[in-house]
């Protein structure tokens, strides 16, 4: 196990910045994920840290030694890409052992590895077919096992699930973290898929044009969302943003017509926070609803309503501006009967608010 520490990378295409100025400290055995949308730099960056593409200014270290001029194999690290890459002509044997023998490793040794390797990622019964006689699944299990074998200090995925269909991303990501904890190796995921990045990370990395918009564990960047950014890129469906005036009256907080409450801890309370503009956002399961007006509740006109089969969501409009609130389960029953251009009336849960200032920075929230 070994930890990767960044210090001040930068990288440009021409006069196109695509990494600023970069600090990431990841530490040994941990399972990071870099996401962030299309163009974030998320895929470059793991590139360099592979030393596959060329870094205009800083470092990386592993274990403490600078590896930021050495060549991509001579850095200890293995990579798995999205496309698989396996050579068609050779078995998964052949395919899975091709460095160890390129380094001429003894056959003993590769024996053991690769039976080992192939043990944990099931693919027993199939060392000697050939790429085009796999799933999709298969050949990237060989993909990852061509990378297990190396024993590498550090493990980087470049998106190794996007070509997999939904039901077999899903039951991979599994397979993916459970080889992880047997591993015990460092290991950096890059995905634009936020459930990838939810399910399977220690700790998440949200990039955004380069910059590191958060770093944390998928709870705290759910929960206690930096900026408008992460806020909104984390979460499906998206979280509700509303413009509006913060007021107090009484002691009681007002965001327009809803009312803010909070369960008295300190990380949640508005005091010394001043009345005025804001972002308030709340994500769709933050609502308490009811078919009666509430007090400090605002009207929503529903306009569809989404059921996925463990949950149910309602879309409308309000005076606050588009809204999605997921229906609670003791109000399941209610939702069944639900029509376009029913009337329901929804108000801020308890903590389950976010409030940001008009630089999209986080001010106080749930």
């Amino acid at each position: 196990m070994s930890n990767v520490s960044l210090r001040g990378l930068k990288k440009s295409y021409g006069s196109v910045e695509v990494i600023p100025s970069l600090d990431l400290d990841i530490r040994s055995g941990e399972f990071v994920v870099l996401v962030g949308p299309s163009g974030s730099g998320k895929s470059t960056l793991l590139r360099m840290i592979a030393g596959l593409e060329s870094i205009d200014a800083g470092t990386v270290s592993v274990e403490g030694e600078d590896v930021t001029q050495r060549d991509p194999g001579d850095r200890d690290m293995a990579m798995v890409f999205q496309s698989y890459a396996l050579y068609p002509h050779m078995t998964v044997a052949e395919n899975m052992t091709f460095a160890l023998r390129m380094r001429g490793m003894d056959k003993t040794t590769i024996g053991e590895r690769l039976t080992e390797s192939v043990r944990m990622l099931s693919l027993e019964g199939l060392e000697h077919r050939k790429p085009g006689q796999l799933s999709g699944g298969q050949r990237q299990r060989v993909a990852m096992g061509r990378a297990i074998v190396r024993q590498p200090r550090v493990f980087l995925f470049d998106e190794p699930l996007s070509n997999l269909d939904a039901k077999l991303r899903a039951r991979t990501r599994i397979e993916l973290r459970e080889l992880h904890e047997k591993l015990g190796a460092t290991s950096i995921f890059v995905t634009h898929d936020q459930i990838e990045a939810m399910t399977m990370a220690d700790r998440i990395v949200l990039l955004e044009k380069g910059r590191i918009q958060q770093v944390g564990s998928p709870r705290e960047i759910y929960e206690r969302p930096r900026n408008t950014f992460v806020a909104s890129f984390i979460g499906s469906p998206e979280i509700n943003m509303m413009e509006g005036k913060l007021w107090f009256d009484n002691g009681t907080a007002w965001f327009e017509q809803l009312v803010l409450r909070s369960r008295g801890s300190e990380s949640a309370s508005l005091a010394g926070v001043a009345a005025g503009g804001y972002t308030l956002g709340i994500r769709p399961e933050g609502f308490d609803i009811a078919r009666e007006p509430l007090e400090g509740s605002v009207p929503m006109v529903v306009g569809a309503v989404e059921y996925t089969g463990s949950d149910t969501y309602a879309f409308g409009k309000s005076p606050m501006g588009d809204l999605t609130v997921k229906i609670a389960a003791d109000f399941q029953a209610v939702a069944e009967t639900l029509h376009t251009g029913e009337t329901l009336h929804v108000k801020a849960l308890a903590d389950g608010w976010h409030l940001f200032d008009s630089s999209g920075e986080r001010v106080t929230g749930g």
